[in-house]
């Protein structure tokens, strides 16, 4: 078995993917549709539109570390790990989306009160009410991941993880044509994800035949999903796309995620690098409309590429000190109270079980 160690090439690729993100809304998708951006950039634009492709790049990243996460921890102390990891910088992100929303009273960008506590559960959009920013959607889809990956875990068979992969990509094909199951499936992404799962065990166990013919199907159905999320996106920006080199670009990406399973990439460790790595969370949630917002206040002023590059720079820098500064003062107190609420709730059980045996002998 190899031993895992830090890896700083996903290190190095979370902060690709995520100026990826940034730079696909702030120099396309602003501007393209629904009236987010004043500022168009189309030279960069025809350019910079492909990057849209990084998102699933996010996705095989977190399937695999959360197949690391869940091979080295009990069901709770996953859970706590994942909950604590997630919602303090949502919590900072939300707070600060909306604040600057309520400071600069953009009519592109309202956010009421009940919204605002609405989003804190992180699970708004799932009962019908606005996200906040448009790109928590990627949290809801993450969390049905992670619950769907667990399970395993849940009942102590944590090696049979692999499998459930595997599983997963077979009910994914039907999930594309019923709705029950492509609201807890998500076959349009969940591909990337039981890839990046495939790929720990590459680099935890090593290739085999099983673990090859899943990374095979997830290739395939993922370049199928991707067809049909980028007739959706021609449809809503009115712009054509060169297929080829989409299809060249999800290649890369699985290519890139198995030279480093294999350790066939290697990245210098620095601090640098694990500063930004760990800014690429928070510098998701916010650099969208916080981002719009600072276009629409400057953009007719400022000169837009002057504009554009300060404000990567600002949500690198704002980014960089929440992670630093805020998000483990909030991550420590929520981690404290979660792991209180789970010793209660073992306590509970125990004394459950305890009862249910005493009454069972009488």
């Amino acid at each position: 078995m190899n031993k895992i160690r830090h890896s700083y090439e996903l290190d190095l690729l979370r902060v690709v993917a995520a100026m990826g993100v940034i730079l696909w809304h702030y120099a396309f998708r602003g501007h393209a549709a629904d009236d987010m951006s004043i500022l168009a950039f189309p030279r960069l634009a025809g350019i910079l539109k492909y990057v849209y492709i990084s998102v699933y790049l996010f996705f095989m990243m977190s399937g695999f570390t959360t197949a690391m996460s869940l091979s080295e921890k009990r069901y709770s102390d996953f859970v706590v790990s994942r909950l604590s990891r997630l919602y303090p910088t949502f919590w900072i992100a939300v707070t600060l989306t909306a604040l600057t929303g309520w400071l600069l009273a953009d009519p592109r960008y309202p956010v009421t009160v009940k919204q605002y506590l609405w989003n804190l559960t992180l699970v708004a959009g799932g009962f019908g009410v606005k996200y906040v920013d448009a790109v928590y959607w990627y949290l809801l889809v993450l969390i049905r991941f992670y619950f769907i990956l667990s399970l395993p875990v849940l009942v102590r068979q944590a090696g049979c993880i692999k499998y459930l992969a595997g599983l997963w990509l077979v009910l994914a094909i039907p999930a594309t044509y019923v709705d029950a199951l492509r609201l807890v499936l998500v076959p349009e992404f969940a591909p990337f994800f039981i890839a990046g799962v495939m790929l720990f065990h590459v680099r935890k166990e090593g290739m085999d035949g099983y673990k090859a013919l899943v990374l095979i199907g997830s290739f395939l159905l993922a370049m199928r999903s991707a067809v049909t999320l980028l007739v959706l996106i021609e449809t809503h920006y009115q712009t054509s796309f060169f297929r080829p080199l989409i299809f060249g670009g999800i290649a890369m990406l699985y290519v890139v995620m198995y030279l480093v399973a294999i350790g066939k990439m290697r990245v210098p460790g620095s601090k640098a690098l694990i500063l930004l790595s760990s800014a690429t969370y928070p510098l998701y949630l916010l650099h969208q409309n916080i981002g719009f917002m600072v276009f629409n206040l400057f953009g007719r002023t400022v000169n837009k590429h002057v504009l554009l590059i300060l404000t990567v720079g600002g949500m690198l820098l704002l980014c960089s000190c929440i992670s630093l500064y805020a998000e483990p003062i909030v991550r420590r107190w929520l981690r404290s109270r979660l792991v209180g609420l789970f010793d209660t709730l073992s306590r509970m059980m125990q004394g459950l079980t305890c009862r249910w045996h005493s009454e069972s002998r009488v």
